[in-house]
């Protein structure tokens, strides 16, 4: 009994949802949150939508922005029909938006972005066939610029592949969707006008992605598809091939500039290894003629205190060769004079005196030549 009303208050609550009754959706919020619809699907009911859904679908803006932050990671439970596209279970709030091509609502999530943390986990979410927002976006061609391009969207689930194997770039180029290609190649001539390298890069990155078959968005644009403007297909594959050969040639020319500029740096590099080897070799030859400057000079002083030494002695020696020369001088007169006083006292003895004034003599001559011989000495 008890489920069976329950049911039917679900019935109510999601009923009211779609006729947009926000006061009765504000007030029973708590007990039916986070409920999916068990109806079978008809024009206006979605089977395994929940409340968010219903919200999402029809625009209601008031109810949305109400549920989106009691079951914005809410799932739809099974596979179902949004607007005629076939959309797989487990598809988020974001993923129904697309399909009923809720521009505002898309709008409100992604201007919230820095702002509130749930709103960015809503990017990258996977249905069951592995489709995000931005693979449905370029799958049914709405909101390509509002959610597939903006950058912090494209940023992951521009990468991101469906189990088909498929990117965003891959479906844009197989369904002929040229606005969306269009947009990236407009993003990429922006970027590289303000030498934004790493959006540059991105892009370029983003449709070069290749499944693990080696199949790209270039070969998606020449798959023959039905229901698919030839001619949108044809430009989308001549956009995606401009933006890569102009990303190649400035690849090259920046690879062409760094080898110059490496080459410069080491020709710059070798140039200050010689100028160093220079400078230490001049700074040897300097320490070299400081030390031989040095060694001179002690050489030179030791030559001059030679010298000095040598004079000091010359001069003392002929000091004592004066000194000695006057002792010789005054030893002579004295002789003299004794001889002159013994020729006085001893005249009746000759013989005797000239017998002590032999003896005599031969003692000063004795005398005389060892003072010599020391002057001799004194003056080698």
């Amino acid at each position: 009994m008890f489920r069976l009303c329950k049911s039917k208050q679900s019935q109510i609550w999601f009923d009211s949802i779609i006729k947009n009754d926000f006061l009765y959706v504000k007030a029973h919020v708590s007990e039916f949150r986070n409920y999916t619809e068990r109806r079978a699907s008809t024009q206006s009911i979605v089977t395994g939508f929940a409340g968010v859904h219903y919200a999402a679908l029809y625009g209601y803006e008031d109810i949305f922005r109400f549920l989106l932050h009691h079951e914005s990671e809410a799932l739809t439970s099974v596979q179902s029909i949004v607007n005629g596209y076939s959309l797989a279970a487990n598809s988020s709030l974001v993923q129904v938006l697309v399909c009923a091509n809720q521009k505002s609502l898309i709008q409100h999530i992604t201007s919230s972005f820095e702002s509130d943390f749930k709103m960015q986990k809503l990017v990258g979410v996977q249905n069951a066939l592995g489709q995000n927002a931005s693979h449905i976006a370029c799958a049914t061609n709405n909101l390509i610029r509002d959610w597939a391009l903006n950058p912090f969207v494209c940023q992951m689930e521009c990468y991101q592949l469906t189990d088909d194997t498929l990117s965003v770039p891959m479906i844009a180029c197989l369904f002929g969707r040229i606005e969306f290609v269009n947009d990236l190649k407009r993003q990429y001539y922006a970027a590289r006008t303000a030498n934004d390298q790493f959006e540059m890069q991105r892009i370029f990155n983003i449709l070069e992605i290749k499944n693990e078959d080696g199949f790209s968005a270039i070969d998606a644009a020449e798959d023959e598809m039905k229901d698919c403007s030839a001619q949108n297909k044809k430009m989308c594959k001549q956009a995606v091939v401009e933006v890569c050969q102009q990303h190649e040639k400035w690849l090259d020319a920046k690879a062409k500039k760094k080898l110059e500029a490496l080459i410069k740096q080491q020709k710059l590099d070798q140039e200050l290894i010689e100028l160093k080897k220079y400078e230490d070799k001049m700074a040897r030859e300097a320490k070299e003629k400081e030390k031989q400057k040095k060694l001179e000079e002690k050489k030179k002083i030791q030559l001059q205190k030679q010298k000095e030494a040598e004079e000091k002695e010359k001069a003392e020696k002929d000091k004592q060769l004066q000194k000695m020369q006057s002792v010789s001088i005054v030893a002579m007169m004295n002789d003299q004079k004794d001889d002159a006083i013994l020729s006085q006292i001893l005249p009746e003895k000759p013989m005797t005196a000239r017998l002590i004034s032999s003896q005599e003599t031969q003692l000063r001559s004795g005398f005389m030549s060892e003072i010599n011989d020391m002057a001799d000495q004194m003056v080698e």
